[in-house]
């Protein structure tokens, strides 16, 4: 079972499963979590929009709300928009925010969170 975008609140850590992302802060604007991504032994900020979007981008179920993110980064945020192209929008999106990077770094290991796969549990829904 997994949270609903209606009952995800914006600015929250959530405990998430999804193909990159173990914790993520939600964004109500853009309805995705924004986590720590390692790819190629890099560490960065990136999202994961919301499972109740679809294919081919919803990818993200939130699993437990854990607290208030104290960084407010939601201005930061270009909203998806039908003339972009995925890849423009990606671009476009990622947050060089080192408070932010920071925060829900010290947040995976407060709370022993590591990268699982959204298929190793009751994902069948």
């Amino acid at each position: 079972m997994y949270l609903s975008p209606e009952e995800c609140k914006d600015g929250y850590l959530y405990r998430i499963s999804s193909r990159n992302l173990s914790l993520g802060v939600y964004s109500s604007a853009t309805k995705s979590f924004y986590g720590i991504r390692t790819k190629f032994g890099d560490r960065f900020i990136d999202d994961e929009f919301h499972w109740d979007l679809g294919p081919p981008y919803g990818t993200c179920k939130p699993r437990q709300e854990l607290e208030e993110c104290p960084i407010h980064f939601a201005g930061e945020l270009h909203p998806l928009s039908g003339n972009d192209s995925y890849d423009t929008w990606r671009y476009q999106k990622m947050i060089n925010s080192k408070e932010l990077f920071n925060w829900i770094a010290f947040k995976l290991k407060e709370f022993n969170s590591s990268y699982s796969s959204p298929y190793d549990k009751e994902d069948n829904e």
